[in-house]
């Protein structure tokens, strides 16, 4: 049978394509895809990352890509596995797209859509910050504090996924728990956290900006106000990774007047509300070498420092307030 040019052009191009489909389908099918292969395939690919950090987490960031994609609630249970055992085609897919992202730089969280803070899983993406284990040291306070004081209302400033005011209402069974957030998708992540825990019926979620002191609600006072507001300067901003730079919501990391503002505002926002019990305390998160001019700031509402805490690297995180 005789074909023109362009239909002889054509029937090749076909060709080309099927032979390539065909070759990448059974590429996949015929790749080992045993848990150690597949465990070892993908650190072998994060390795290759520019980005150092992610080189240096590698180990750790495939056994928590491979462990969801299986649905295991701890990475090291993959390591008690039959690592013989594989997974399917479909799987694997899904591991690359993971793998990709995690090149490009994306949390490792935000990839799996959840971190473990306290004792529970919470729900996250990037209207909020991840949560930190450094930031657990305020938990570990207030329940220092239940000792000082009956805590019954508390209220988070600024709540992202609502980890610390919904580990908080967790730990202690009769209080009520107020969030806030200036952004509605943020408290949408803390709403279902709330439902994940069950603490939907102890916690409130408001849209609100601290700014605004005028416009922010009328709420009766608290026993325990937490915040971890912006503290991040400039300078400092420019500096950090990729992974945070990138992806965690800007508004929720910097601060003017070199990390501080946010604390003269808040400190201001619970004088004039009134919003603080007057055995109450205030349970700050904080930067680096900040707690001597923010315990001036608040000096310059009334508030006294009564406590300071260091976190895992022994930098003062937590400052305390009466």
């Amino acid at each position: 049978m005789f074909f023109s040019k362009n239909q002889r052009v054509k029937k090749s191009f076909i060709k080309i394509l099927v032979n390539h489909f065909t070759s990448s389908s059974s590429s996949i099918n015929n790749k080992s895809l045993k848990i150690k292969d597949v465990l070892k395939e993908t650190r072998d690919k994060l390795n290759t990352c520019s980005n150092k950090s992610i080189v240096d987490s590698s180990d750790l960031d495939s056994r928590l890509l491979v462990s969801d994609l299986l649905g295991f609630q701890d990475s090291k249970s993959i390591l008690l596995l039959n690592r013989k055992q594989e997974i399917d085609s479909q799987q694997y897919e899904k591991l690359q797209s993971f793998i990709n992202k995690r090149l490009q730089s994306e949390p490792i969280s935000y990839i799996l859509g959840y971190k473990y803070f306290w004792k529970h899983k919470f729900n996250c993406n990037s209207s909020t910050l991840i949560p930190r284990p450094d930031s657990e040291i305020l938990i570990e306070t207030i329940l220092e504090l239940k000792n000082e004081i009956d805590i019954k209302r508390v209220l988070d400033l600024g709540t992202g996924t609502g980890c610390l005011l919904l580990s908080v209402l967790d730990e202690i069974k009769d209080s009520q728990g107020f969030g806030i957030d200036q952004s509605n998708d943020a408290l949408d992540v803390a709403k279902q956290n709330s439902i994940d825990l069950q603490l939907s019926t102890r916690s409130t979620f408001i849209n609100a900006n601290w700014n605004d002191i005028n416009q922010f609600p009328v709420l009766e006072p608290f026993d325990i106000i937490i915040s971890n507001p912006p503290y991040i300067s400039f300078d400092e901003y420019n500096t950090l990774n990729d992974t945070v730079k990138k992806f965690e919501p800007k508004s929720a990391l910097i601060a003017k007047e070199n990390g501080l503002q946010d604390y003269r505002i808040i400190g201001s926002l619970i004088r004039s509300r009134k919003l603080l019990n007057p055995n109450g305390f205030i349970v700050f998160e904080i930067g680096k070498d900040q707690h001597l001019d923010i315990e001036n700031i608040m000096k310059d509402f009334g508030f006294t420092l009564y406590l300071s805490k260091k976190d895992l690297s022994g930098i003062i995180r937590c400052l305390i307030f009466k």
